[in-house]
């Protein structure tokens, strides 16, 4: 295995490895691809031979079940960060907030438009929560006419309350700024905790909302995100785009994935146990001090641990298991890892692969 420093722009680069390898380093479900999903490209691979459906009609009919909205105002897209580009070039940005650490393909994608990024730093005392006073005031200080907020948010778990929420949104609509609303980790919430904004997007001028598939279906290599908004706004996005935007095997997996409700009452129920018995592993190697996450990943401070993140990366490596550094999130370097939330079994083999880390260099 190569298990030389290569550079941590985003999780889940299995490839690089050349073997088979536990991924720790991609926030996707860890119960793996819904079986009727699985099911239902296997009796439809043969259709691949035609063109995609280039309004996604089938799609759109059960994602409007499945979130309770009209069809008009879902535009899906060959992943999120694919819509992302999307949403900068219709609103024509010109400087954009970030929350501070962020997705990294949000800088990615404003610096690729010539939009200026203007920086909202989360509190490392406060476990980068977000201040959401502190935010409003810099956001209406800063003169920025875009923003974009991720909730649950990447890389540190936590999720916003309802009143935030509609705080941060009612500011943006007063004030005519364009607000992005990051919601691809959602549906890891248990239902009675879920805080989403689809609704309050339908009808708005200025808040949309992004969503991915690819996470919690566990579908990423067939790439599927959805752009949510007023219908007026998808539209005019959508003539402007490639009609065949969703490949035809996304579009059956979906489909299939949003009617298995087995697969999504199991994800939900087995997720905090799984979550639990990682962030409780991880309290046990020295210097390994996890924050608390509402999602499927943990970022966890190692700072005490004596070692950096490419250090624990590196070794782990070797023992066929990836984690996700953060050397290329703001404030965190080489000072943090997120770790996505596997199964028991495969977190087991993690810990334990810690251990004998941590007991090989207490004899050095």
């Amino acid at each position: 295995m190569d298990t030389k420093k290569r550079p941590y722009e985003h999780g889940g680069d299995i490839w690089s490895y050349g073997e088979k390898v536990i991924d720790f380093s991609a926030n996707i479900n860890a119960q793996g691809l819904s079986l009727k999903a699985r099911k239902a490209m296997v009796e439809r691979i043969d259709e691949v031979i035609h063109y995609p459906d280039p309004h996604c009609r089938h799609l759109l009919q059960h994602l409007s079940t499945y979130l309770g909205l009209t069809p008009s105002a879902l535009l899906p897209g060959n992943g999120a960060v694919d819509l992302l580009d999307h949403w900068i070039a219709q609103c024509q940005l010109r400087k954009v907030m970030l929350c501070e650490p962020s997705f990294g393909q949000y800088h990615r994608a404003l610096k690729a438009q010539g939009t200026q990024i203007h920086p909202f730093y989360l509190n490392e005392k406060d476990h980068f929560q977000l201040d959401h006073k502190k935010w409003i005031a810099q956001l209406i200080e800063s003169g920025c006419d875009g923003a974009i907020v991720c909730s649950p948010h990447n890389p540190v778990g936590w999720t916003w309350e309802r009143g935030v929420r509609d705080e941060i949104i009612k500011v943006c609509e007063e004030r005519r700024i364009h607000l992005l609303i990051d919601e691809s980790f959602v549906d890891f919430l248990p239902p009675e905790q879920e805080i989403r904004a689809i609704e309050q997007t339908v009808a708005s001028n200025y808040v949309r909302v992004l969503y991915s598939l690819t996470k919690f279906f566990a579908i990423p290599g067939l790439r599927l995100g959805l752009l949510i908004g007023k219908p007026s706004f998808i539209e005019e996005l959508q003539s402007k785009r490639d009609p065949w935007s969703v490949n035809h095997l996304a579009q059956i997996a979906a489909v299939a994935a949003l009617q298995d409700r087995d697969y999504q009452k199991r994800t939900q129920e087995r997720l905090p146990q799984e979550r639990a018995y990682l962030f409780e592993g991880l309290q046990k190697i020295k210097g390994f001090e996890p924050l608390p996450s509402t999602v499927n990943f943990l970022l966890v401070n190692i700072e005490k641990s004596g070692y950096s993140a490419s250090w624990w990366t590196d070794k782990l490596a070797q023992k066929k298991m990836i984690l996700r550094n953060c050397n290329s999130f703001a404030l965190l370097g080489e000072r943090y890892l997120r770790i996505a939330v596997r199964t028991i079994e495969e977190t087991a083999k993690l810990l334990e692969a810690l251990q004998v880390i941590e007991g090989e260099e207490s004899v050095l």
